[in-house]
């Protein structure tokens, strides 16, 4: 499907380019050029799917590196319905993006339950001002698959009480007893 470019009205821009020597495999690497210094800005790059059917897959995979080390980004999965859901990089890479090539597995639960994942619109990469403004990132090789052999449930490293997963965690009592967490 076609791709395409966004941007806020706050200065935010973006700029695509395919590298042909600088990719995970063979073949050419999407480099996203981003600039999101000023306040309240974003960009970012999405590509359509065409109302594509996920119900059967079970992660998203992709390669990333960058020049600089320390990036990080937003995720994002649209459906039909206009619903959108994105999750961090940085819960997914526990060293956020360093400068050489680095497989990151989502699973697709993070992305639930609030999408339906029987007609999905569009896949995006997006940056928001945060610990870097602008920078250059390197993605190649996205894929859906069936199975995973293994996901990571929690590192513990986000602070909005929800798991890698997209799911609550909490501790609880019952009774005469105490918990700290």
């Amino acid at each position: 499907g076609p791709v395409n470019t966004f941007h806020d009205s706050h200065g935010g821009s973006i700029r695509t380019v395919f590298y042909p020597d600088d990719a995970s495999g063979n073949g050419h690497a999407l480099a996203l050029s981003y600039d999101v210094s000023q306040p309240e800005s974003f960009s970012g790059y999405l590509t359509t799917l065409g109302s594509l059917d996920l119900r059967e897959y079970q992660a998203l995979t992709f390669w990333v590196k960058s020049s600089e080390p320390g990036h990080d980004l937003l995720i994002g999965l649209k459906d039909y319905s206009g619903t959108e859901k994105k999750v961090p990089l940085r819960s997914y890479l526990p060293q956020m993006i360093s400068e050489t090539w680095e497989q990151v597995i989502i699973p697709l639960t993070a992305f639930s339950p609030v999408l339906d994942r029987s007609s999905i619109e569009n896949l995006s990469f997006s940056f928001v001002r945060g610990t870097h403004s602008q920078g250059i990132i390197l993605i190649d090789d996205i894929e859906f698959h069936e199975n995973i052999t293994s996901v990571q449930v929690d590192n513990f490293e986000q602070a909005n009480n929800q798991n890698l997963l997209g799911r609550k965690h909490w501790t609880f009592t019952r009774g005469a007893a105490a918990i700290r967490g």
